[in-house]
């Protein structure tokens, strides 16, 4: 039975494939035959779409590919230089800075110097039983005493410790 169906459907689709063939020829025959081969005409075609690309001309062309590649590394070299620049520059900076704060720093230590001459002075002043201030707050006397809190009013801001030292030196 199924040889039967598959008989039938080949002879049914042969007849009309036929008929499309019987009617298209006439037709076919009206267009000019072409003379010559038919690869050659098509390779021709290949060819020249080919040729005609970008691909093929980025490639193709040596000059314009050395000239690319030239530009290019101009342009990195042109980046590196600017860098390399502003790196110099910088560093440039940096040293003289360093010799200008090379003086600045002279004067630190200069200053830290004074510094621990006067707190050795306070030293000396607090082991003679002056009273030393250690911070706003707290003031500490050569008793035996707890250190005695002191209170700043509220609405008046607090002065700071170089203001309170120096209202001492003044009452000494």
């Amino acid at each position: 039975m199924i040889e039967l169906i598959g008989s039938i459907l080949l002879v049914a689709s042969s007849l009309a494939l036929g008929y499309l063939l019987g009617r298209k020829i006439p037709a076919l025959l009206l267009y000019p035959r072409h003379e010559g081969n038919l690869m050659k005409e098509w390779r021709e075609i290949i060819r020249e779409r080919i040729v005609s690309s970008r691909i093929y001309n980025y490639f193709a062309s040596p000059e314009m590919t050395v000239q690319r590649i030239l530009s290019r590394v101009r342009v990195l070299m042109l980046r590196a230089e600017s860098r390399t620049g502003s790196l110099l520059e910088r560093m440039r900076r940096r040293t003289q800075d360093k010799k200008e704060n090379g003086r600045i720093a002279d004067s630190y230590w200069q200053g830290l110097k004074k510094k621990g001459k006067e707190s050795a002075r306070k030293k000396e002043e607090f082991s003679n039983g002056s009273q030393m201030i250690v911070s706003q707050d707290v003031v500490l006397s050569t008793t035996e005493e707890k250190p005695k809190k002191m209170r700043a009013p509220r609405k008046k801001a607090q002065k700071s410790l170089e203001v309170i030292e120096q209202e001492q030196r003044d009452l000494e």
